[in-house]
């Protein structure tokens, strides 16, 4: 007889388990629902679409600023947050993230100057950048700048803005149980304790190792992304993520307010892609 565990575990929400879901462009056509727009969606929609653009300023001295907004089954909006050290792109798309937004524009007032001034043109940098980055480059932005950050992990690991990183694609998932997403700052900390890591499956160069460095499946079948430095390659290779998942619990950092992966490596003088 055959038993199948439990369709997903309970866990405890310290542990910082995610639910996992297929990516919005992984989502099979079928599950797209036709819909009529409800008059208040429309309305919060608008008003968003008409502070777009504008920047504002909180009394707490944080930057604000609407990227986008649409309306569907809810309304939605992808918004910048600016604080001095955490940059971010924000999604409003469910209760909790929308009271958020809500709750900051009615702190903020509108920047009083424009093109020219300082902090102004900062920011449009600043939102330029974030809007520009994209989590789904994760593992080939760590691969290309991978020896970089192999040098630099001491100074990583003790610097609290790149320590506490902003989560991004990097990520382990067990389908029994979910998700956990770690800035490159956990990847550093688990191959410095010889965990996360590999025997390369191209034997051409003999036995040498792949840093594992994202990944997902179940209980006997899975993918992991890694990177061979001796290769000098990205690959995919089969197996489960069951060991990983465990592991990498102790390393992932109680904070993720710090900078996104993209600026972590321009503060150690490495390159994005182009």
């Amino acid at each position: 007889m055959i038993t199948f565990p439990p369709a997903r575990f309970p866990t405890d929400p310290e542990e910082r388990i995610e639910p996992y879901t297929l990516d919005e462009d992984r989502k099979p056509d079928s599950i797209t629902q036709q819909h009529s727009v409800r008059a208040d969606f429309m309305v919060f929609e608008a008003g968003l679409k008409a502070l777009k653009g504008k920047l504002f300023i909180t009394d707490a001295g944080k930057i604000l600023q609407i990227v986008d907004a649409t309306s569907g089954i809810g309304w939605y909006s992808t918004w910048f947050e600016w604080d001095g050290q955490s940059r971010r792109l924000h999604k409003a798309v469910d209760d909790n993230s929308r009271k958020y937004l809500i709750e900051r524009l009615m702190e903020a007032w509108p920047y009083p100057n424009g093109k020219g001034d300082e902090l102004y043109e900062e920011a449009q940098r600043r939102i330029e950048a974030a809007v520009a980055y994209d989590p789904k480059q994760d593992c080939r932005l760590i691969a290309k700048n991978f020896d970089l950050l192999m040098e630099n992990t001491d100074r990583i690991l003790s610097t609290g803005y790149l320590a506490n990183g902003a989560l991004g694609g990097l990520r382990i998932v067990f389908v029994y149980f979910g998700m956990r997403r770690f800035p490159v700052s956990t990847l550093l900390q688990a191959w410095k304790f010889g965990l996360w890591k590999v025997t390369c499956e191209n034997k051409k160069e003999g036995k040498h190792e792949a840093f594992v460095l994202s990944g997902g499946g179940g209980l006997s079948i899975g993918k992991l992304e890694t990177y061979c430095p001796t290769c000098g390659k990205l690959s995919n290779q089969r197996d489960s993520p069951l060991s990983l998942f465990g592991s990498i619990s102790p390393f992932i950092p109680e904070k993720s307010d710090g900078y996104r992966l993209d600026e972590v490596i321009q503060e150690i003088g490495g390159s994005l892609l182009v």
